[in-house]
């Protein structure tokens, strides 16, 4: 394929192929989807024992002509109160109320200099500490989860976070981010 790739660059960068080669970098783009680390939860605040919904991961509203491909998902709490804390996160298509759940691990620990706080990762492929029967860890799929809006900007497949915190004192305050490659809608 590389090959194919290279004598199309080579015939493409000729002079006067100026918009071609344009065309084929936008198109390579458009298919793999441009890579990013987006924020899509900032300083949320949760007591100690409480469980419930902490976000969604999904485009804009307003962008409905484009959608994400989930390559990694980092859920943080800043304040490293417990790792024994749990986040779950599920793929949701809403428009068939499908909640489909892929991960429901405890934290990792921070440690100072390297990484400050508890922190959730996925894709993870290492048990996470003291693995019990509610544990649930799910590689990621090769194509990965897409996300997206409908055509009319209504919510369609998102990823949702929820969470559990354990009886240990303290403020957590959530922060995630995702890994996505940004690329132009499929949907017809």
């Amino acid at each position: 394929m590389s090959l194919i790739a290279d004598t199309l660059r080579d015939i493409l960068t000729q002079p006067g192929h100026e918009p071609l080669e344009q065309l084929f970098v936008k198109t390579l783009s458009a298919r793999d989807g441009q890579q990013e680390v987006l924020p899509f939860l900032a300083g949320v605040n949760k007591a100690a024992s409480l469980s419930g919904f902490l976000a969604y991961l999904e485009p804009p509203q307003d962008q409905s002509d484009i959608e994400y491909i989930i390559d990694a998902i980092w859920v943080q709490d800043q304040n490293g109160i417990d790792p024994n804390d749990r986040i779950g996160m599920a793929y949701q298509d809403a428009g068939t109320a499908l909640l489909v759940w892929f991960y429901d691990l405890k934290g990792c620990a921070g440690e100072a200099g390297i990484k400050q706080g508890t922190w959730w990762v996925w894709p993870f492929n290492i048990p996470g500490q003291g693995v019990t029967n509610v544990d649930l860890l799910t590689e990621r799929p090769n194509p990965s989860f897409r996300v997206l809006r409908k055509p009319t900007g209504e919510t369609w497949r998102k990823i949702q976070v929820n969470f559990v915190t354990t009886a240990t004192v303290g403020t957590r305050t959530f922060n995630a981010y995702a890994m996505v490659r940004r690329r132009p809608s499929t949907q017809i």
